[in-house]
């Protein structure tokens, strides 16, 4: 920044004396002695032409003298003034006549999630547009367009904006997120698909791990849930989680028996028992272990009349909306 111009009152002093001496000079220099004005006729002659050469000479030396005083005062001026005027400095960053020409998108983003914590969707949703026409592949707005479409339950919409923001920079909590929407629109092989890339990513989280499993349990693959919780967890906790799937989805059958196997393995499990004793103490569950167990007999009974080679004491009886599957032998 400018530093301010301090005003000269010295140089201005001696300026304007001198301009003063200049013109009295001049102006005295054409005047005779006081002498010669009363000298006789030559000498009254001499004095009218010398009175108005006299004349002539202090008008031009007063219209000169104010000219030089006229622009010794508007420079003053500016001198006075100029560290008080708007600066028109270009290279001054706090100048306020140097705002950018155009905000960055983070700042639209923040705008725009901010308008969203106040439920103003249509504001926050052309505060990330702007972002995104600035700079269509920012992540964060792409991934607050999603998330901001999914709490409007706009699933497809949601959906584009995700796929958008993986491709340009896959994550795995972004997979788990469009696993989550896919689900929510009924496309579970595709889902799957998407929270499996998760767990590729991340292969240790846990929350993916349990994503994939209710995913599995509620498509009638719980073994298979069983071992994706393997991975990450106890095998008594693996049991017990897909036995409060099962419970989750009002199967108590189901529970019952994924409680069973966590308890094997691991008697002493706390939510377990707990979670036992609820579903025992419970009339409409004792109802439903009661027509699990009739319907497991039938099966056993079909099975060993059509193929009574085979043993059937690892069949297990599913939900009606499954065909019924292998269980893994675990150890007594």
């Amino acid at each position: 920044m400018n530093r301010p111009k301090l005003l000269n009152y010295r140089a201005c002093r001696i300026a304007l004396m001198s301009l003063s001496s200049l013109s009295l000079a001049s102006g005295c220099a054409s005047i005779s002695g006081p002498g010669s004005w009363f000298s006789g006729s030559s000498a009254n002659g001499g004095l009218a032409s010398t009175l108005s050469n006299t004349g002539q000479g202090v008008t031009g030396q007063v219209k000169s003298m104010g000219t030089t005083m006229s622009n010794a005062m508007v420079k003053a001026k500016n001198i006075v003034t100029s560290p008080f005027a708007p600066s028109t400095d270009k290279g001054d960053p706090t100048s306020l006549s140097n705002l950018p020409d155009s905000l960055g998108p983070e700042i639209w983003v923040t705008n725009g999630q901010l308008y969203e914590s106040q439920s103003k969707y249509a504001k926050a949703q052309e505060n990330y547009a702007k972002a995104l026409t600035i700079e269509p592949t920012n992540q964060a707005a792409l991934l607050s367009m999603a998330r901001l479409h999914v709490r409007q339950q706009q699933y497809a919409e949601a959906e584009q904006m995700f796929d958008k923001a993986l491709a340009g920079n896959p994550q795995a909590d972004v997979y788990n997120e469009l696993a989550s929407v896919l689900q929510k629109q009924g496309r579970m092989a595709e889902a799957q698909s998407a929270v499996q890339q998760a767990i590729a990513a991340e292969p240790s989280s846990q929350r993916f791990r349990n994503n994939l499993a209710g995913m599995l349990v509620a498509s009638g693959r719980s073994d298979e849930a069983v071992q994706q919780l393997s991975q990450v967890f106890p095998p008594a906790i693996a049991s017990y989680n897909v036995a409060y799937l099962h419970f989750a989805n009002q199967d108590l059958a189901g529970a019952q028996q994924y409680l069973q196997k966590a308890l094997q393995a691991d008697p002493n499990l706390k939510e377990a028992r707990d979670l036992m004793d609820k579903i025992n103490g419970s009339p409409t569950a004792q109802n439903a272990v009661a027509a699990y167990q009739t319907a497991n007999q039938i099966y056993r009974t079909a099975q060993a009349a059509v193929t009574p080679t085979t043993p059937a004491n690892n069949a297990i009886y599913q939900p009606p909306q499954s065909p019924p599957t292998q269980m893994p032998s675990y150890p007594q």
